[in-house]
């Protein structure tokens, strides 16, 4: 599991920072996580092909979240994509889709299908394919919006060489054995159980993404645990009365919310425009989840 970053501002443009874009990498397949102005192009130089993504999760209707869509899925359509393409998201953002298409999408090539996620409440596997679940949770902002929980499907159990070799297992039966299944013999022998003859499979790895929100310490059991925490750090504790009226975190409020929720690293984005340098948060945030990183377009995390 890998998370790019390809934008981690917010909504002033700076010479800094883009607007809110990432893609997650499960398995070799890729997820865009929201769409902020440019986030095609932003694709392009990064080197992802836009019809070979998977699905698309926009957090809500503000324009540095979703203002690239509207390019990202005409040009889907101009180069021939005919992967069918989700998009889960808000109720907002699919009124803004429904307006894409009408206006935009006259004549496409793929298939669009939209998932509305409640705001109010947690959506447990809102999403679900070969390769990852996802679940929605609600935001505290100024406007309807979703974080999202990514699970990796738990990988099958390991075959163990030496045991196969030794029971003198037939190369026919591994499939079932990764399945969990005992092997059982043709010939009426005996069931030699699966723990006998595998170990156990990588466990499933887990990202939280929450942006924009008030610090999330009501999310706090649902991404208790999960390896990488993305929780917005728009401001530094000295603007903590601008961050609360704007529906925003600090980046200390940030790593309060990773420490208690354990999270294994925490990932600092969506910086307000008066931070040409970011040290300071990640000073901030530091001095209470020492795993903490500030995040930068370009920057590949490896979970």
């Amino acid at each position: 599991m890998q998370v790019k970053i390809l934008g981690c501002g917010s909504a002033r443009p700076t010479r800094h920072h883009l607007p809110a874009a990432q893609v997650l990498t499960i398995s070799g397949h890729n997820y865009l996580i929201d769409a902020g102005e440019g986030v095609q192009h932003s694709l392009l130089m990064a080197g992802y092909k836009i019809t070979q993504l998977e699905a698309l999760f926009i957090s809500h209707a503000h324009g540095d979240h979703c203002f690239g869509l509207p390019g990202l899925l005409t040009s889907m359509a101009h180069v021939g994509r005919t992967k069918p393409l989700t998009i889960v998201t808000t109720a907002e953002v699919a009124d803004y889709i429904h307006y894409i298409e009408e206006h935009h999408l006259e004549e496409t090539s793929y298939t669009l299908s939209v998932i509305t996620a409640p705001s109010e409440e947690t959506s447990p596997s809102i999403y679900s394919d070969e390769w990852i679940t996802v679940d929605t949770l609600p935001l505290r902002h100024r406007t309807s919006a979703v974080g999202f929980l990514c699970r990796e499907h738990c990988m099958p159990r390991r075959i163990d060489p030496v045991a196969t070799d030794f029971y003198q297992i037939p190369y026919s039966a591994m499939q079932a054995l990764q399945m969990g299944l005992d092997y059982v013999p043709r010939d009426g022998g005996r069931i030699i159980p699966n723990r006998e003859l595998t170990k156990p499979g990588r466990p499933s790895r887990s990202y939280a993404y929450l942006s924009d929100t008030l610090p999330a310490w009501h999310l706090v059991e649902q991404i208790r645990g999960v390896d990488l925490l993305y929780h917005e750090s728009t401001y530094g504790d000295a603007f903590r009365d601008r961050a609360e009226s704007y529906g925003h975190s600090t980046a200390r409020q940030a790593a309060e919310v990773a420490q208690a929720a354990e999270v294994g690293q925490l990932l600092l984005g969506h910086y307000s425009g008066r931070y040409d340098d970011v040290s300071p948060l990640l000073e901030e945030a530091r001095s209470v989840f020492a795993n903490s990183f500030a995040t930068n377009e370009g920057d590949l995390y490896e979970v």
